[in-house]
Order: structure tokens, then C-alpha cells, then sequence
């Protein structure tokens, strides 16, 4: 901001690591059309720069995917990617503090995931993983460790999250990053809800405090959302569904969508382990609108596959489609 306030000042040119700094910021604080207007800034920059607009065309994927919009998200990741060049990495390095080939590869997984490309999206998340240790650049590996293991998470390979959040505790004796840990002790938590481990659920809990407390918030929603399967998991559906409820209101506010779909249709099978099918019917149809509104055909195939297993042919309540 000071950079930004003196450039004014001096009637200079605002140099592009000054708004790609800038949009990271923005984009931390939830800000997203914001960060979406430097990332378009650092397109449009007088200097032409190619590494200038890689790194305006990441800002554009990202902030394009929290807010659920796929295509954009898409689209802009595969022009950062297509776009890159070997022979500026250095630049990058030293310039953005990451190698955007690595980022936009793990993040493009997440978008592949949610499109419902499963195979796709892990290989992605591997090969992130594999160039970010032949670059050896340590922030590049938090971020591409961080991206991948929520990529495990949400695919169901378990043991590649347990070994991927290994791999991040021995990169935390090298650079110790708080703000990505935070999202790896949520997946510690959500690992131990998995085997029954008493101390789960508090350590999903202590995530979500440190981001809120921290102002951390780009990922309290999704420490949320491992919040609400954990108490499922352990027999608590209803603080479970509370868990939902502070989640998709922190969506609202920040127009954060992306995990709008898969908020709902956990709220679904919260409330159908607690005996209100009504509700869970409610929740299944709103989580089959937003996935389909948002082209999340993966996230779609889960609410429709939820909807099959809580109410299949022959159940007390009938499917919810055909009531």
C-alpha cells in the first residue's frame, strides 16, 4: 500500500510486483473483484510485460475460482500455464515469490476435480508436486503441498494425504508458514475424525479459531466444512449442521462460492443422521442448483449420488425427485 501510495506521489508507472502484491493481499482478505481488477491491471500494463501478465492471468483463475466461477477459472489458469516461460522463472522467483507453472497446475487440479475429471486432477496435483521439488523453491512447495493434500482430501486417496501432510511437516523445518498450516492441522483433524481419534475434532477447531483470529479467512470455509463431516463422523450431526450454517453465511458475505454445492449437500446428510429427511431433500436440490449453476459436474455427481444413498427406491421417504 505504501509502495502503491508513492508511486502516485511521484507520478510513476505502479510497477506490476507492486499490484500482483497488491491482488494477493485482496485476495487473502476475501476481496475478490478486487483482486480480479489488478490481475486484469497486470494484462493491461503499460510495460507489456509477459511476466506481468502470467501472473496477472493466475490472479484472474484464482479469484475467478473462490467465487465458484469455473469457466473463467479455467480458462485463465490454462493461459497462465500455456503462457509461461522456462527462461523467466528466476524472474518470478525473485520478483512474485513463486513459480506460477507450479501454482496454476495445482490449482487448474482443483478446478478439473470440481468438473469431475478425478484422474485428471490428481495427476496434476503430482506433477505440481514434482517440478515445485526440482525447483527446490520453498515457498512454491507450501503452496503446490497445501493444494495438492486438499486435492487428496477431496478425491478420497487418504493415504496420499497423510503423505503429502508428512512431506509439509519436514518443509516446516526448513520455512515454518503458519498461514498454510493451518489448512494441513484441519487435515490432520480431518485424518484422525477418519480413525476415530478423540483429538480430532479439536484440532479442527483450533483451525478454524487461528483463521479467524489470525485473519486467515481465505480458507475458513473449508476448515469449516471438514469441521461439520468431522462431528458427522462422530455422531454429532447437529453441531455438525451449525458448522454448515456459519460456512455458507461467510460465503455470502465474502461471495466466496466455491464449496457453496458441497456445503449444501453435507448439510444433507448431517440432517438426514439427525432424522429430518425434509430438510435434507431441501439441501440436496440447492446443492444440485449451485453445482449446475456453476458447471461443477463433479460436485453435481456427489449431491446426486448422496440423493441415491439416503433415499433410494424402497426408503421410508422415496426419492426426493420423484416426491
Amino acid at each position: 500500500e505504501r509502495a502503491l501510495s508513492l508511486c502516485r506521489r511521484l507520478d510513476r508507472p505502479v510497477e506490476p510486483p507492486i499490484l500482483r502484491g497488491l491482488g494477493l493481499a485482496r485476495l487473502q482478505g476475501c476481496r475478490f473483484d478486487e483482486c480480479s481488477e489488478l490481475g486484469r491491471a497486470l494484462l493491461d500494463h503499460e510495460s507489456n510485460d509477459p511476466v506481468a501478465r502470467t501472473e496477472g492471468r493466475y490472479l484472474l483463475g484464482v479469484s475467478a475460482f473462490w467465487r465458484g466461477d469455473l469457466r473463467d477459472a479455467r480458462r485463465h489458469l490454462e493461459e497462465a500455464i500455456e503462457g509461461y516461460d522456462l527462461s523467466h522463472r528466476d524472474e518470478h522467483l525473485s520478483l512474485y515469490a513463486q513459480d506460477p507453472l507450479v501454482i496454476c497446475r495445482v490449482r487448474l487440479a482443483l478446478v478439473e476435480l470440481w468438473e469431475g475429471n478425478t484422474d485428471v486432477a490428481t495427476e496434476l496435483a503430482r506433477s505440481a508436486l514434482d517440478t515445485a521439488a526440482d525447483a527446490d523453491h520453498l515457498t512454491t512447495r507450501w503452496y503446490a503441498i497445501t493444494y495438492a493434500a486438499i486435492v487428496a482430501a477431496e478425491s478420497g486417496d487418504l493415504d496420499h494425504l497423510a503423505g503429502v501432510l508428512d512431506e509439509a511437516d519436514r518443509l516446516w523445518e526448513r520455512l515454518p508458514m503458519r498461514y498454510l498450516m493451518i489448512v494441513g492441522e484441519a487435515l490432520r483433524g480431518w485424518l484422525g475424525a477418519g480413525d476415530g481419534l478423540t483429538d480430532a475434532i479439536e484440532r479442527i477447531e483450533r483451525s478454524v479459531e487461528r483463521s479467524r483470529v489470525e485473519g486467515e479467512t481465505l480458507h475458513l470455509t473449508y476448515c469449516l466444512l471438514l469441521l461439520a463431516r468431522a462431528h458427522g463422523l462422530a455422531g454429532d450431526p447437529s453441531t455438525g449442521r451449525e458448522a454448515v450454517r456459519d460456512a455458507l453465511e461467510w460465503s455470502d458475505a465474502t461471495g466466496q462460492h466455491y464449496l457453496v454445492a458441497e456445503l449444501w449437500r453435507t448439510d444433507a446428510e448431517l440432517a438426514h443422521r439427525g432424522g429430518d429427511p425434509e430438510a435434507a431433500e431441501l439441501s440436496l436440490r440447492r446443492a444440485v442448483e449451485v453445482a449446475e449453476s456453476q458447471g461443477a459436474s463433479g460436485l453435481e455427481a456427489r449431491a446426486r449420488h448422496t440423493r441415491t444413498e439416503l433415499f433410494s427406491e424402497g426408503g421410508e421417504e422415496g426419492t426426493p425427485g420423484e416426491r
